[in-house]
């Protein structure tokens, strides 16, 4: 599976001033060598990720395989830019992902098929039809989001965006973490697999 873009986010409770050296930050962030500054935010950029670092809020940015993503390197580098600017211990954990799957048969019709009932009376102009699934566990809440991929219809277009109820310690983010991640990467792909075969 691609990923076109993951955000895991380390949340604050207030937001702080983050003035700090700039050059303190490159040498904890030096696998990002690019570095610029934005409306107040702080981005820096690696060949396939990022950090993002704005008030209330860190944020580490993937694009590229799934299976390379490597929880511990995400939350050392969030524990460690937090460490670092002083922000305060705990906030909440968010993820957002984006990623495309190849499936064998067209996903756009295979979607409009899901819903024979109302296929009839359905607009032409409708091509696909996109799910929805509300997500409320004991520790995270959000929505997980399966549709056709209209940029090539042999492929599946999966979207995550899930939130931990409560706040969390840094040292604790790669359990989040770990866990928003196995609710894209197995039940969401679980579900794909048997919605277009």
């Amino acid at each position: 599976m691609n990923i076109l873009n993951a955000n895991f986010n380390f949340i604050l409770n207030e937001i702080k001033d983050f003035s700090v050296d700039k050059l303190k930050l490159r040498s904890v962030l030096k696998d990002f060598p690019d570095f610029q500054e934005q409306n107040g935010a702080l981005f820096f950029r690696g060949a396939t990720d990022a950090v993002a670092i704005a008030p209330g809020q860190i944020t580490y940015v993937y694009s590229g395989k799934l299976n390379n993503i490597d929880i511990q390197y995400i939350a050392s580098i969030l524990k460690d830019v937090n460490d670092l600017l002083e922000f305060e211990e705990v906030g909440r954990v968010e993820l957002k992902m984006e990623g495309t799957d190849f499936v064998e048969q067209n996903s756009l019709q295979q979607s409009l098929n899901k819903f024979s009932v109302i296929q009839d009376d359905l607009p032409t102009y409708i091509k696909g039809v996109g799910q929805r699934f509300i997500v409320n566990t004991e520790d995270y809440e959000g929505d997980l989001f399966l549709e056709p991929y209209i940029r090539n219809e042999n492929n599946i277009f999966l979207r995550a965006q899930l939130l931990t109820y409560d706040v969390k310690n840094i040292t604790e983010i790669s359990k989040s973490i770990s866990g928003m991640l196995d609710i894209f990467q197995t039940d969401l792909v679980k579900l794909s697999k048997k919605m277009y075969k």
